[in-house]
This record gives C-alpha cells, structure tokens and sequence, in this order.
C-alpha cells in the first residue's frame, strides 16, 4: 500500500505515517487545520521536526485536526501517536466528523503528556461510523509559553507494513 499525505480536498489513504520532519519550520502543513497557531517546531520525538500546537493562556480548547482519511470506515483501525507538553491537564485524541465541526469531536483517550515524549495508541473501534478526520484537543492550558508537540503519528499500524513515520513527505 501506498503512504501520503494529501492537501485539503486530497484524503488520505491508509496506512499513513507522519513524522513531520521534512516540513519547513514555522510552517504549518497546508492539509491540516487548527483553532490557534500550529506550526513545524524545531523538536521531533525521531528527528528534527514536531508539529506544534501553540496553547499559551487559551482557556479555551485548541483543536489540531488531520486531513480527511479515505475510507469507507475508520473504525477498523487504530492510531499510534508520540506527545510531549508541559502545563495543559488534558489533552484528548479524538475523530471528527468535519473539520469545521468542533462539536463532533469524539474523544478516543484523554491522556495527561508530560515534559517527556510519550507514546499513546489507541483504538478507533468505538469511534463514530461518520469520522473522517483525526483530532487532538487540548485543554486547561494556563502557561504563558505552552506548546502541544505531536510527532510520529500512525493510523492502521505502520509497522504491519514495512513503512515507518519518515515515509511521508510534505512536497
């Protein structure tokens, strides 16, 4: 199978893995959306390179959300994931329904990142049969300076095939 990531309009196929690290710093791949500033940050769990979602002082949540998933169901599946964070109490993984629509945001794992990359996998078995898109929310973030860190993101389980997060290029 075939690894991409496509600009908006262009879903992905699956199996997809992202390591962010050919992105240009301080730029934001044009085939994801977010609800603050989200950019390539100059931190990666594997290389260079994360993508960051800025949350400083928000009390409001921020979304981060991926380009639509091609398929018929992303039920079947499963997303494994590394993130880093210092001051936000949660922060949720999640599908949606649109990229437009915050209120189908459906929480998969609600989990607490550390200073430290952790890597979290969950299963998007419970998820609804209308999700088409990959979500992180994150919320409760009271630090001047607070970056969500995302990197080495997997849906359907990458090492099942032979590829790895640096498969994926951002051209």
């Amino acid at each position: 199978p075939g690894v991409q990531i496509g600009t908006l309009g262009e879903p992905i196929e699956l199996p997809v893995c992202i390591d962010f690290d050919t992105m240009a710093l301080n730029q934001m791949p044009s085939s994801w959306r977010s609800t603050g500033t989200a950019q390539a940050e100059a931190t990666g769990h594997s290389g260079d390179r994360s993508l960051g979602l800025f949350l400083s002082g928000y009390s409001n949540a921020r979304y981060i959300v991926s380009p639509e998933i091609s398929t018929d169901s992303i039920t079947g599946n499963a997303i494994s994931v590394w993130l880093k964070n210092e001051e936000c109490s949660t922060v949720e993984i999640g599908t949606m329904n649109s990229p437009n629509d915050y209120n189908s945001f459906f929480t998969l794992l609600s989990c607490t990142p550390t200073s430290e990359w952790t890597k979290y996998t969950v299963s998007m078995a419970d998820a609804p049969n209308t999700a088409r898109y990959i979500a992180f929310k994150a919320s409760s973030c009271s630090w001047n300076n607070s970056t969500l860190y995302i990197d080495d993101l997997s849906i359907s389980g990458c090492a099942a095939y032979g590829l790895r997060a640096r498969d994926v290029n951002f051209d």
